[in-house]
């Protein structure tokens, strides 16, 4: 049962990534990753390359080592951390209750954030896995099954989910309270699991010059923490999960639950999950708010995909619930698989009968494309778009597509200066062709500038007052002549 769902899964996400044009922050990591040697990508990232710890991109360079650059293979390691989350969510279902449950369980996460974040080339669908196996890890270790094993595994996934994202810090939380309860049920601490927890509070240590350096940006994030983000984070995470048909079904579910429940003769099995394990799938469900209180008292940023391993609480809660209920002959465990099984064919079909059709961004802006193939080619004023535009343009007219990067232009007029800080050190690093635009004005009184979305230059060109010519407007792009006063602009 499982390994049907899995192949239908995995086809569904190999799909959608053939599909899916790389975007800005993917493209980040496919530049990081194809830096010369593993020492420059570290003195890139504390030159503030990218903002994110380097696990992920690490895992796409070997993948691209092996075969190269592709919007499926650059999307594997996320990919596979995804597929790895729903393989342990189902065996630690399996073990604990029946299939059915288990099934429901590894489908569960097809209805969140995590499953659009699994074959995004970033590092989410890496930190859903590595949370999963640490929970199975310390789960095994705390019912002394191949104890040593174990305690190395926890001990590496919890050092490896801050080595992929910042955030991942978050996933010590629930197994730490989980702990803290199974603590004080023995009346005794687990050394080794402790060990494990100091190990990997070591292991985090060497990041700290990448950490210090993503922190120098903060104030001028363009996310910043806020304790208003707890609600807009839950409804991310899980706006799926909350829809009216998966609403009936809940309620349809519970009602079973509680009125169907088989007599004391029936019950010939012990439904009882330790309470310890228990805890760490309630406390996993705070982590949206453990992810906003960090933002707020430590980072000063946060976006809710950063609390994205939250996913794994309800998988997890939700189908332990209703199997512990005992319902006679367990409709009520039929009932939640079913629908999930119904809604995940419902959403998948469409995809797999008829495939998705790649768009290339470059392709569908003919305006651009006239742009770069004539004259001198075309200044990008689209901030968060000029990345994969440039991207997708054909490597012999790549350098004719240039953004203009300011750093104290894009605070005053976009109120962040996260996108043009990242672009500076893209023209340290790479041949991607960035200009800082102080240096370009005072050489140039006449270009063409092209845009496709928001962005502060034309903002300052009016504050200049530069003048602007319509050369041609089509969907999503307009394509302008500017010629700038006669004396030099000042800023």
């Amino acid at each position: 049962m499982f390994a049907a769902f899995a192949s239908v899964c995995l086809v569904s996400l190999l799909v959608r990534a053939r599909a899916k044009p790389f975007w800005h922050d993917e493209i980040y990591t496919i530049l990081h990753a194809g830096l010369p040697t593993f020492g420059t990508m570290w003195r890139a990232g504390v030159d503030g390359f990218d903002l994110s710890p380097p696990l992920n991109t690490w895992l796409t360079r070997a993948v691209h080592a092996v075969v190269g650059v592709g919007h499926v293979s650059t999307r594997v390691p996320p990919m596979l951390g995804y597929m790895t989350m729903t393989v342990v969510v189902f065996s630690l279902l399996k073990s604990r209750a029946n299939t059915v449950t288990a099934l429901s369980g590894a489908l569960l996460p097809c209805f969140t954030a995590a499953y659009r974040y699994s074959y995004e080339a970033r590092g989410y669908g890496l930190m859903v896995g590595l949370f999963a196996v640490a929970l199975y890890a310390w789960s095994q270790a705390a019912r002394d099954r191949n104890r040593a094993f174990h305690v190395a595994v926890l001990a590496a996934t919890l050092a490896g989910s801050v080595w992929n994202h910042y955030y991942g810090v978050l996933v010590f939380v629930p197994i730490a309270v989980g702990e803290g309860v199974r603590s004080l049920q023995r009346r005794r601490i687990d050394v080794g699991i402790l060990g494990a927890f100091f190990a990997a509070a070591l292991a985090i240590v060497p990041i700290y010059p990448l950490a210090a350096a993503a922190r120098t940006q903060s104030e001028s994030f363009w996310s910043r923490a806020s304790m208003a983000d707890v609600g807009t984070t839950y409804q991310f995470v899980f706006a799926p999960l909350v829809e009216r048909d998966v609403a009936y079904v809940a309620i349809a579910v519970g009602a079973i639950a509680f009125f169907a429940r088989a007599s004391k003769s029936d019950r010939r099995l012990a439904r009882g999950v330790p309470l310890y394990e228990f805890t760490a799938g309630l406390v996993a469900l705070l982590i949206p708010v453990l992810g906003v209180a960090l933002g707020v008292v430590l980072t000063g940023v946060f976006v809710p995909r950063y609390a994205i391993s939250a996913v794994l609480a309800p998988s997890l809660v939700v189908p332990l619930i209703v199997w512990q209920r005992h319902t006679r002959g367990g409709v009520a465990e039929l009932l939640l698989c079913g629908f999930l099984l119904f809604a995940f064919a419902r959403s998948m079909g469409p995809s797999l009968l008829s495939r998705p059709v790649f768009v290339d961004p470059y392709l569908s802006k003919p305006l651009l494309q006239s742009a770069v193939t004539t004259g001198a080619g075309v200044i990008s004023s689209s901030s968060l778009q000029f990345l994969q535009l440039w991207y997708y343009t054909p490597n012999s007219l790549k350098g004719r597509i240039r953004y203009l990067a300011d750093v104290e232009n894009a605070k005053r007029f976009m109120a962040s200066d996260t996108i043009d800080r990242g672009y500076l050190a893209l023209h340290r690093w790479t041949t991607v062709p960035i200009e800082p635009y102080e240096s370009f004005v005072a050489g140039h009184r006449e270009f063409r500038v092209h845009e496709a979305g928001s962005g502060w230059l034309l903002r300052k060109l009016d504050e200049i007052g530069a003048s602007k010519t319509d050369l041609g407007r089509g969907p999503g792009e307009r394509l302008l002549l500017v010629q700038l006063p006669g004396e030099p602009p000042n800023r």
